[in-house]
């Protein structure tokens, strides 16, 4: 059989034991598939049981996939750095992920001028508008100054831009030690007292310091010491130390979208190659429609939700998500 790989490019009405039942064969429809973690199959298996018992009194028709509307209301971090309460304010974004830590709510705005500090163990994902997302890990300190530029005073910041590579908008972080720019890509930059770390996922960036310039492209960690040698590393999409970004995604809009469409933003988030056993495969994803958004899931943790309630067979490892029939 020829083999197609892709990158980027009946509710019943009951309560009880029934309603069990058929959660539990909801879950099974998609056959053979690579275990996962009992805590993360428990959790996913809970969020899909209490979404589908929310829907019950309804439409009986079956469908691809079951709606997991669920809302993220977790809160986190503190915005240390407020503009002046007299002065004009100009959004630029909305929080739209948090891990750990109390004090900012999703969906809260962000303007130009405020500062994101992060503790220890937390987390923030700030969506703005467009398909720019930024994505600010424990122990940083990143502030806003304007709708396409951000100084990272600390710690570490992940951006995606999207796949728009060439187009007009650009965006710029500043560190201590010099600018970052995307050319349409992901990337991370991490500065201490003494570096600045650059990690490209997908695309390319161009980094300007005093004294030099490079650019960075997909696959590659760049690091530049002050008065020393740079130093060129490799990183895979896949790598775990991209799992901290992935957990900050922002959730994915599935109402009235493709199987097909939701794969591609699962292997993107994920650093994994997307396969299909067939053509036809392919086509039935493409054809197969999801209702309502994936919020409150890791990428991960989404792939394994939405493909449970298909009849797709599926595989997912440490490098690809095969689907097949």
């Amino acid at each position: 059989m020829d083999n197609y790989s892709d990158k980027g490019d009946a509710r019943t009405q009951g309560d009880g034991e029934g309603q069990d039942d058929t959660v539990a064969r909801l879950m099974k429809l998609a056959g053979p598939r690579a275990s996962i973690p009992a805590g993360v199959e428990t959790r996913v298996h809970q969020r899909v049981e209490q979404e589908w018992l929310s829907s019950l009194p309804g439409n009986s028709s079956r469908r691809w996939a079951v709606s997991l509307a669920l809302a993220a209301s977790i809160v986190l971090a503190v915005i240390v750095t407020m503009r002046p309460t007299d002065a004009p304010s100009q959004t630029i974004g909305t929080i739209g992920r948090v891990v750990g830590g109390p004090a900012v709510t999703v969906g809260q705005a962000v303007h130009v001028g405020d500062t994101l500090q992060v503790d220890a163990g937390q987390g923030i994902g700030v969506t703005l508008p467009g398909v720019l997302s930024l994505r600010i890990d424990g122990n940083s300190s990143l502030r806003f100054d304007g709708p396409d530029e951000f100084t990272l005073l600390s710690g570490q910041v992940y951006a995606d831009s999207g796949r728009q590579i060439y187009r007009r908008r650009n965006i710029t972080i500043h560190t201590p030690f010099g600018s970052v720019k995307d050319i349409g890509t992901q990337f991370a930059v991490d500065v201490d007292d003494d570096d600045i770390v650059v990690s490209v996922r997908e695309g390319r960036v161009d980094i300007a310091t005093d004294q030099q310039s490079h650019t960075a492209i997909a696959g590659e960690k760049i690091s530049l010491k002050a008065n020393e040698k740079v130093v060129v590393d490799q990183i895979p999409a896949n790598d775990e130390s991209w799992e901290w970004a992935e957990a900050l995604a922002p959730g994915f809009d599935s109402n009235n979208r493709s199987l097909l469409d939701f794969l591609k933003w699962a292997a993107r988030e994920t650093g994994k190659e997307l396969y299909f056993t067939s053509n036809e495969v392919r086509m039935a994803a493409m054809k197969a429609k999801l209702y309502g958004p994936v919020l409150d899931f890791t990428p991960q943790e989404a792939t394994e939700a939405v493909l449970s309630t298909t009849t797709f067979v599926y595989q997912i490892d440490d490098h690809r998500i095969t689907i097949g029939k």
